[in-house]
């Protein structure tokens, strides 16, 4: 409704062109032309209600003088169909912007949650590298000194004992080349680096549900069903059959001053006769 009553002086002035609702005088530029008909649509006066309860006017109220009251209604259903149109492109355009606004959001979070993603996975791989290799180091040291098995926990005896080496920090290749090369193979072998990443099932389940929303199907589904897509879209509600035509003149006050010329005329005529008379 806001948009309906924007600026509808524009759409008057277009349909009172079109209609030839206003005869371009001889000695008129179309500059003179044009202001000219927009001051007569200037005198198109809309008037909304006013909030009192007491007022009985609950709706808009248009007011206007015209000479043809018949071709200003077809001005009037003119601009009005102008101005609903007008009012249907621009909720189009909103629309078509909100739609474009959430995919673009869409296909930002998507290539954020990617390379969040390959940045773990890089971080990931960099560390196992590191992690094997120092891993390599020690084995080759305990193969050179030909420590095959952990021998400090072989020769432990009781939880004394364990408890003692548990408080002291051993360095790795004592825990022997077998069980070293042996871990190496494992953590070479190991499979996806998602499968070991905390928070990288949260970040799949996220870019999955991205990558298959639903959203702008919905919102063309909802589109579709709206007054938007029909041909019959109104901003507001009116009906041009109530339009009021009424005369410039008080008909009372027109009778009374018709009563009292003709009153006067028949004095006149009265003492012309009497004159010719004489």
């Amino acid at each position: 409704m806001a948009g309906f009553f924007e600026d509808p002086q524009l759409a008057l002035v277009d349909a009172m062109l079109d209609l030839d609702y206003v005869p371009m005088q001889e000695d008129e530029s179309d500059a003179e032309y044009k202001l000219r008909v927009g001051q007569i649509a200037a005198g198109f006066e809309f008037t909304a209600p006013n909030g009192d309860p007491k007022n009985k006017q609950k709706n808009w109220h248009l007011a206007y003088q015209t000479k043809d009251p018949e071709l200003s209604m077809q001005v009037l259903q003119l601009a009005f169909t102008s101005i609903n149109k007008r009012i249907q492109k621009k909720l189009e355009d909103r629309y078509a912007f909100n739609v474009q606004q959430y995919r673009t959001s869409l296909t930002n979070k998507l290539e954020d949650i990617t390379l969040k993603i390959a940045g773990l996975e890089e971080s990931y791989n960099t560390n196992l590298a590191r992690k094997i290799a120092l891993i390599e180091e020690q084995a080759q040291i305990a193969r050179s000194l030909n420590i095959a098995n952990n021998q400090l926990v072989s020769n432990m005896e009781g939880d004394k004992d364990l408890v003692v080496l548990a408080n002291q920090q051993m360095p790795t290749y004592l825990n022997g080349y077998i069980a070293l090369e042996k871990e190496i193979s494992l953590l070479q072998d190991r499979g996806k680096p998602q499968e070991y990443i905390a928070e990288m099932a949260n970040l799949m389940a996220e870019k999955y549900a991205l990558e298959n929303s639903k959203q702008i199907e919905r919102a063309e589904k909802l589109y579709q069903l709206s007054p938007l897509a029909g041909d019959d879209f109104t901003a507001v509600r009116y009906n041009m059959a109530n339009l009021e035509i009424k005369p410039k003149l008080n008909p009372v006050l027109l009778l009374a001053l018709s009563m009292v010329l003709g009153g006067m005329l028949g004095v006149f005529i009265i003492i012309i006769r009497s004159a010719l008379k004489k």
